[in-house]
């Protein structure tokens, strides 16, 4: 039995999105829509989706929206010293 795999319909969707977001075409809004419906319609798709073609549908929607869906947050990795006298031992 073979994998599941995304439609074709719905990866050129994709590769039209990211070719848009590229180039700031016009009518990414509506490319976003069309594959918003896409996996609405069919939910399971979701899964199906590799990490770049999620990555390639946050673009567009940073692009459109002018704003950060996420950030990654790096914390400071230097342990802070407690100093500690022998009375307190």
């Amino acid at each position: 039995m073979s994998e599941p795999t995304l439609p074709v319909e719905l990866e050129n969707k994709i590769l039209g999105l990211q070719e848009a977001v590229q180039k700031r075409l016009p009518g990414m809004s509506n490319m976003l829509q069309e594959i918003w419906t896409a996996l609405k319609k069919q939910p399971e798709n979701v899964t199906l989706l590799s990490d770049e073609q999620v990555n390639e549908i946050v673009s567009g929607l940073e692009v459109l929206t002018g704003n950060k869906l996420a950030e990654i947050a790096v914390k400071s990795t230097k342990s802070k010293k407690v100093k500690v006298n022998l009375d307190e031992l």
